[in-house]
């Protein structure tokens, strides 16, 4: 029971955490660290359009973006935001039976640069 207790707060844990040390990681497991590695990819895919307008600006998809509210302006945000949703997708339906493959030191180390891209882009 305790382990099952342990396993879920591991699992849930892992959804809050911002940034995480290589030792709390490697204790997950490789679908554990997959989920992780797949959240870190669909934060970048949302936020690195943006980043020539909202270093430092936690939510990209806010209005306060220092460009132009025009209906054309707003309609390629838009796209934008589907095109970034259909990518999170895609990599979260192919990678996901992918990730496991590999060794468990490199998706640690793959989560560990995403958080710290993430973190940078989203950081004042």
């Amino acid at each position: 029971m305790k382990k099952l207790l342990l396993i879920l707060m591991l699992a849930t844990g892992v959804c809050s955490a911002q940034t995480q040390t290589d030792s709390s990681l490697s204790t997950m497991t490789k679908m554990q660290l997959t989920k992780l590695y797949l959240s870190e990819i669909e934060k970048l895919a949302f936020s690195a359009p943006y980043t020539p307008f909202t270093i430092g600006v936690a939510d990209t998809l806010r209005g306060d973006l220092d460009i132009p509210i025009s209906k054309s302006i707003v309609k390629k945000r838009n796209k934008i935001l589907e095109m970034s949703k259909a990518y999170g997708e895609l990599m979260e339906e192919q990678l996901y039976e992918l990730v496991p493959y590999s060794d468990k030191k490199d998706i640690i180390r793959a989560i560990l640069f995403l958080q710290e891209t993430n973190n940078n882009i989203n950081t004042k």
